[in-house]
């Protein structure tokens, strides 16, 4: 996530450590501090997507059963589980050129 300096500031001034982590699970949103905070700005908060050349190493490589590094890939998310120094992802050449 990437945000400007100031901005949002609701995701702190709003934050309760008791209260706001259950708000994203209710709202079946993954992990902890990226539940809380797509739960607090909600669906229509911008994202970058593939189509900015951001993919997910978890839901668009391994799933998409992708062998090769998508052609216009700019960033390669590694989040829950899976590090580019991890066994799995370093089975794949454009990791281990890469990832450094």
């Amino acid at each position: 996530m990437l945000f400007t300096a100031g901005c949002r500031p609701q995701l702190w001034e709003d934050f309760d450590p008791e209260t706001s982590p259950k708000l994203g699970r209710v709202l079946r949103y993954q992990g902890s501090d990226q539940a809380w905070i797509s739960a607090k700005l909600g669906p229509g908060e911008e994202r970058f997507s593939r189509s900015d050349g951001v993919y997910s190493f978890r839901n668009h490589i391994l799933r998409g059963r992708l062998t090769h590094l998508p052609e216009g890939a700019r960033i390669v998310v590694f989040h829950g589980q899976h590090d580019p120094d991890g066994v799995l992802a370093q089975r794949y050449e454009w990791v281990r050129r890469f990832y450094r």
